[in-house]
């Protein structure tokens, strides 16, 4: 392989890799970060042995990023599982915390980072949606319905079925 054929595979492996960090929603800085690898980087068109170690501390850098998600995504799973099993509970984030084995700050991060929403509306979200199904498929009170869904305070959880669907209880009981 003469120079010209390897500067431009290392152009074309750098805007490859600037592409999957873009879909991965990362910096390229950062696969680079705290390591000799970004001035390594930049001379590793120089040999191919120079080449293929780029190659390969790319790899195991999208790897362990994937394993990361991985693990993550199931950090979360487990996070909602506990919500839906503990629905008739007030949930709070240091439960969800001692349950998953996590702390309740790294909980709430990682929840809002995988889902994209805080863990306070999702719970809010999960109580208001069984609230919704109980009230359209059940003929139980709508007290009852409150205290299925972790609500004690009958009204605070007419207040909190307005402000989530823009209707109360009863109104959502009398649409056909």
């Amino acid at each position: 392989m003469n120079a010209e054929r390897l500067k431009r595979f290392y152009q074309n492996l750098m805007q490859l890799i600037s592409q999957i960090a873009r879909n991965a929603d990362i910096s390229v800085n950062l696969i680079f970060e705290g390591s000799d690898w970004l001035d390594r980087s930049l001379n590793s068109y120089s040999s191919v042995s120079d080449m293929e170690r780029l190659i390969h501390y790319v790899m195991d850098y999208f790897d362990h990023l994937s394993e990361s998600k991985q693990d993550a995504q199931r950090q979360v799973d487990a996070i909602i599982q506990h919500i839906r099993c503990n629905i008739e509970n007030d949930i709070r984030r240091t439960d969800i915390a001692e349950a998953v084995h996590l702390t309740p700050n790294y909980v709430s991060r990682l929840f809002k980072n995988v889902m994209n929403v805080s863990l306070k509306s999702f719970i809010t979200a999960e109580k208001m949606n069984t609230a919704k199904e109980l009230l359209r498929s059940t003929k139980l009170p709508i007290g009852m319905v409150a205290a299925k869904v972790g609500y004690s305070n009958f009204s605070h959880f007419t207040q909190a079925y307005k402000l989530f669907f823009g209707i109360t209880p009863i109104e959502e009981r009398q649409r056909p």
